[in-house]
């Protein structure tokens, strides 16, 4: 190999160190990235070679009565019979059922009230209508109400049941303690806010 070459050679090999150091130089400066950026507790995405942050944050979805509800509801005329409605009542695995009356509701009868006002007095249920028996002073709430809401008026007018209606005061459902506590929260608060409100609700109820 002539001194030419060797030359050569000896500048060729010489450039590639540069080249070296800056992709370890590079390297370096994507894991320092990396690092901070988990530090920071933020995702880090590798998109087309530039780095890019994610955002933990998270919106809180507000649940509404419509989440709540039972929709499995029972109409009645106010002069079908006790005892018809006792039995629908008990296939349907319902508490209580409501009297229609012209296209609106007019009261509602619970499964309390056919046992007090019915069965407790020696009355033939065949013979007894439901309009003899119903509650005409309704309570109700709409179907875009918070559960806070509805579960706070339940409390303070010591009820179980709230009927739930739409914008065009239609019944679409019906809200219960049992709602309440099934879907609310984690098993400690859900026992928590359904004893407080149940003994609010039982405290006058006769």
């Amino acid at each position: 190999m002539t001194a030419k070459t060797k030359r050569a050679t000896r500048t060729k090999l010489g450039t590639s160190k540069p080249k070296t150091r800056k992709l370890a130089s590079n390297a370096k400066s994507y894991r320092s990235s990396s690092t901070q950026a988990k530090k920071s507790g933020n995702t880090v995405k590798r998109i087309g070679g530039t780095t890019k942050r994610a955002s933990t944050s998270s919106k809180t979805i507000k649940r509404t009565v419509k989440d709540f509800m039972h929709k499995g509801i029972l109409l009645m005329k106010p002069t079908d019979s006790v005892q018809n409605a006792a039995q629908k009542m008990n296939e349907k695995n319902n508490g209580c059922v409501f009297i229609n009356e012209n296209e609106r509701i007019s009261g509602v009868v619970t499964a309390r009230d056919i046992v007090t006002r019915g069965v407790s007095k020696g009355k033939n249920l065949e013979a007894l209508r439901l309009k003899d028996i119903m509650s005409a002073k309704i309570l109700y709430c709409f179907e875009g109400d918070s559960l806070e809401q509805a579960a706070k008026s339940m409390a303070k007018n010591h009820i179980h049941r709230l009927p739930v209606l739409n914008k065009s005061k239609k019944l679409v459902g019906l809200l219960s303690l049992g709602n309440i506590a099934l879907h609310s929260g984690s098993k400690a608060k859900k026992t928590v806010k359904t004893t407080k409100t149940t003994k609010a609700v039982s405290k006058k109820r006769k």
